[in-house]
């Protein structure tokens, strides 16, 4: 899992959010529009996915925590400039995950897309993402802290 959020850090932080910045894209747009477009990706991702055991519905629950992971990853990555803390945040919640499912035993019933239905469809999931949403924002974008590139 650290290679593949990597990968997702490099794309979404590293890459698409600074040519954003660099088009001059207001803040808001900055931290709502690639958290829209990394919820929908997981969402086509999942729905479309090329091995069959694989394929399903997320529900909107996990879709509206999945936007929030973004919008906190984004905030950080704005906020730092680095993907270092949106990798180490996105690594730690994968791992978590993870521990739900493991791809190494056949036995196991549970589809990595339930996995998300499960821990990050929860409630107090949803609510956990939003007020770390919330959180990271507030510190990232406070008036007299907010830098830009």
């Amino acid at each position: 899992t650290p290679l593949q959020t990597f990968n997702e850090e490099v794309v979404f932080r590293g890459l698409l959010l600074t040519a954003l910045f660099r088009l001059r894209w207001s803040q808001s747009a900055l931290v709502l529009g690639p958290a829209v477009l990394f919820c929908a990706l997981h969402w086509v991702f999942y729905r479309y996915n090329f091995e069959p055991e694989n394929r399903g519905d997320l529900a909107w629950p996990a879709l509206l925590t999945l936007f929030c992971f973004g919008v906190a990853a984004n905030g950080l990555f704005l906020k730092t400039r680095s993907i270092a803390l949106p990798w180490a945040l996105h690594c730690g919640w994968n791992l978590n995950r993870f521990r739900l499912y493991d791809p190494r035993n056949p036995a196991h019933e549970m589809t990595e897309f339930a996995t998300f239905n499960l821990l990050e469809g929860a409630l107090p999931i949803v609510v956990l993402s939003a007020v770390l949403a919330l959180v990271v924002c507030a510190w990232a974008f406070r008036a007299e802290s907010a830098q830009r590139f």
